[in-house]
């Protein structure tokens, strides 16, 4: 029996169990990152906990919706069992909910036709085998980056959460637009994070110019990436080095780093450079009000 329960009533010890347990573990599902990015969320409950689908949901106008969340790239059905219920689980996500439009992991084909949904891509690289073992795998143009930036003298070493974080607010504010708040997040994240897992800051560094930055913080087995580099580091080829160094300081652990993903293919090419394996998960969009209307277009 799927149960619908608001945030009060779930029971977060279970949560956590199922998971750290589950076929899709990713530390975006844990309860103390949803209470970050979505406070006061819900959730869809399979039995005692054997399978369980959080509901990130927001008001406007006096009317639900569900949305996903900044730094949650993918959540979905997370389950102690070999099915993923996706369909049943869908189909149990309250009216009231009057639109939805969130992003979940592809276990399972989605057939269901109440539902528009997109295929998104996301790079992920098992880092179960030496370092030298995995810098075999990277392409020959991601090596001879990695060369381009060591003969450029940058280095990579351990760098303060403070700067790195006002560092990726700067580069991304500039690239993206991405508003302070959301570093407010983020920031948020990394320091409960710490408390669950390990967090890493690194920094590749001319002299002591910093060019390119990434935080990485690992719950159970799965590493949530953030980085980014100057325009001066990009010419630097500094984000080609400064990758190799975390996959380097993560390696022979049964633990993947999470790139992110990206549909655009320059960008994928540049994971892939790194050995990262693709995998596809659902960008979906339903409203029983506007099923007629709304779509993700071409």
């Amino acid at each position: 029996m799927i149960r619908y329960l608001k945030h009060s009533a779930i029971n977060k010890k279970k949560w956590d169990d199922c998971i750290e347990k589950s076929n899709i573990s990713r530390s975006f599902g844990f309860s103390w990152y949803l209470d970050i990015v979505s406070p006061n969320w819900h959730a869809l409950v399979l039995d005692d906990y054997q399978a369980v689908m959080p509901l990130t949901w927001k008001r406007r106008y006096g009317l639900f919706y569900l949305i996903q969340p900044v730094f949650c790239q993918q959540l979905g059905i997370f389950t102690l069992q070999p099915e993923t219920f996706i369909h049943s689980f869908l189909k149990h996500i309250p009216r009231k909910f009057l639109c939805v439009k969130i992003s979940i992991s592809n276990n399972e084909p989605l057939t269901d036709s109440n539902f528009t949904f997109k295929t998104r891509t996301n790079y992920i690289l098992y880092l179960k085998k030496s370092s030298q073992e995995l810098k075999r795998e990277y392409s020959k143009s991601n090596a001879k980056n990695i060369r381009k930036a060591i003969n450029r003298e940058v280095m990579v070493t351990s760098c303060p959460k403070e700067e790195s974080i006002s560092f990726l607010q700067n580069e991304y504010h500039q690239l993206l637009g991405i508003r302070k708040k959301h570093f407010d997040v983020l920031n948020t994240i990394l320091a409960r994070g710490a408390k669950y897992g390990e967090l890493e800051c690194f920094g590749a560094y001319s002299g002591k110019e910093l060019l390119a930055s990434s935080c990485c913080l690992l719950v159970n087995k799965h590493i949530f990436m953030t980085m980014v580099a100057s325009g001066k580091g990009k010419k630097a080829r500094a984000l080609f080095l400064l990758i190799d160094n975390m996959i380097e300081n993560f390696s022979n652990r049964d633990v993947f780093l999470d790139f992110g993903g990206s549909d655009v293919e320059s960008i994928a090419y540049f994971f892939k450079g790194f050995g990262a394996q693709r995998e596809s998960y659902y960008e979906i969009l339903y409203s029983p009000l506007l099923a007629k209307f709304l779509s993700f277009g071409s």
